[in-house]
C-alpha cells in the first residue's frame, strides 16, 4: 500500500502496481520458504497465500492499464531479487564459493538494474502532475484509477480506494436478449386457451415441471422465437382476483402485435366479453389492456413506426429521447420520432451528395 499511496508523484500507475505485484510475491516465496521449516514458522502460511493473492490483483490491475511487459517484468525482476537478498541478509545464507558466488551476485545486480531502468519515468513529463483536472466522468474515473466510469469517484488526484481497485476487476453479465418468461398458472386447459386460443401463441411442447413433479410446464412461441412458458397443476382453478403489484412483483407483460392486428383489438376482445381499457396512446406506440384468467394484466403494443434497415427500435426510441429532452418535451411523440429516423439514416447511410440538408424540390 506504501508503494501505491507514497509514490505516486515518481512512479506511473503500472510501475506502481508491478513493483507492489512484485514485493507481494517475493513475500509469498520468503514466506513459503519459513513455513517449510516447521513449528512455529507454519504461521507463514497466512503472508503466503495473502502475499500471492493479492500480487495477482495488482498485476491484473497493472496488466489493464495497458503496460503488461512493464508490469510483468517489474514483477520478475523484484520477485527474483528480493528473495536472493533475504536469503543473503536475513536467513543468514551465504553466497556459494568461487566463479558461482560471483555469478549469484551478478544475477542480484542485473535483475536489481533491469527493476530501475524498467521503472524510469517515460520523459520528465511522467513527473508533471496533468495541468487542469478531469473534464468529464471518464477522465475523473480514470484519474482516479479505473478504466471506465464509476459513479464510485475519487476526487482529483487522489488514488484508488480498494473498493474501486476491486471494481476495476468486475465484469458485467452481457445479456442478449430475453429468453423467456414463466409464469404460474391454474389448470392447462385454462392456460392454452387463454395464450393459444386468445394470443395466438403455438402450443410447442411440454414436459413436466423438472424442480416440481405434480406440475406441468407448457411451453408457447409469442412470436419471435423466444418463449412465454407456464407452470400448470390440474388441481389449480382460475381466480381472476388481480395479480399482486408490490414491489419486486410483475406490474404486466407486454405482447407486440401489429397495428393491422391492433385495430382489430377491440373487436375481438368484445366479441368475447372482455373487459379492457380502451386503446390508449403512448406516443411512440399504441395499447391496449386487459387481464388473463388469473388476473395478470397483459398489453397489447404496437409500433407507430419501423426502424430504419439495420436498425432497431431500441436505436430508435434512444435517438428519439435526446431529442426529446434536448426540446424539453414531457415524452415521446410522433414527431420525435420522425426526426430521430431522419437522423439516423443521415448518419448510418453514406450518400455521394455533400449536401444533405432539406430541400424543397418544387
Amino acid at each position: 500500500m506504501a508503494i501505491l499511496t507514497g509514490t505516486r508523484r515518481v512512479l506511473g500507475g503500472d510501475v506502481r502496481a508491478g513493483v507492489a505485484g512484485g514485493l507481494l510475491f517475493a513475500a509469498g516465496d520468503i514466506s513459503t520458504k519459513l513455513a517449510t521449516d516447521g513449528g512455529a514458522h507454519y504461521l507463514f502460511v497466512i503472508s503466503l497465500i495473502a502475499g500471492y493473492v493479492l500480487g495477482t490483483a495488482l498485476l491484473q490491475i497493472g496488466y489493464q492499464g495497458g503496460a503488461a511487459l512493464t508490469v510483468a517484468g517489474l514483477a520478475t525482476l523484484i520477485t527474483n531479487a528480493v528473495p536472493i537478498a533475504a536469503g543473503t541478509l536475513l536467513l543468514h545464507e551465504s553466497l556459494p564459493s568461487g566463479s558461482l558466488g560471483i555469478v549469484r551476485l551478478f544475477a542480484f545486480v542485473a535483475v536489481t538494474a533491469g527493476a530501475i531502468l524498467l521503472a524510469r519515468p517515460r520523459g520528465a513529463a511522467a513527473l508533471r502532475p496533468p495541468a487542469s483536472p478531469p473534464e468529464s466522468p471518464a477522465r475523473a474515473s480514470m484519474a482516479c484509477g479505473l478504466s471506465r466510469p464509476s459513479r464510485i469517484g475519487c476526487g482529483y488526484g487522489e488514488q484508488p480506494t480498494l473498493r474501486q481497485l476491486h471494481l476495476r476487476l468486475m465484469r458485467k453479465l452481457q445479456t442478449q436478449g430475453l429468453h423467456h418468461v414463466t409464469l404460474v398458472g391454474a389448470d392447462r386447459e385454462t392456460s392454452i386457451g387463454f395464450w393459444e386460443g386468445l394470443l395466438g401463441m403455438p402450443f410447442i411442447f411440454e414436459q413436466p415441471n423438472l424442480d416440481n413433479p405434480d406440475e406441468s410446464h407448457l411451453y408457447f412461441d409469442p412470436g419471435d422465437g423466444r418463449l412465454i412458458t407456464v407452470f400448470t397443476n390440474e388441481t389449480r382453478r382460475p381466480d381472476p382476483s388481480r395479480t399482486a403489484t408490490d414491489p419486486g412483483c410483475v406490474h404486466h407483460i407486454a405482447l407486440s402485435i401489429s397495428q393491422a392486428t391492433f385495430r382489430q383489438a377491440v373487436e375481438r376482445l368484445d366479441e368475447r366479453g372482455i373487459h379492457h381499457s380502451g386503446v390508449k396512446d403512448r406516443g411512440f406506440m399504441d395499447s391496449i389492456y386487459f387481464e388473463d384468467p388469473l388476473g395478470l394484466t397483459i398489453e397489447l403494443a404496437s409500433y407507430r413506426f419501423e426502424p430504419p434497415s439495420g436498425l432497431t427500435h431500441a436505436d430508435v426510441l434512444l435517438a428519439a429521447h435526446e431529442l426529446r429532452v434536448g426540446r424539453g418535451d414531457r415524452n415521446i411523440t410522433e414527431i420525435h420520432l420522425a426526426d430521430a429516423i431522419e437522423a439516423l439514416v443521415l448518419r448510418e447511410r453514406p450518400s455521394l451528395s455533400r449536401d444533405r440538408d432539406p430541400k424543397d424540390p418544387y
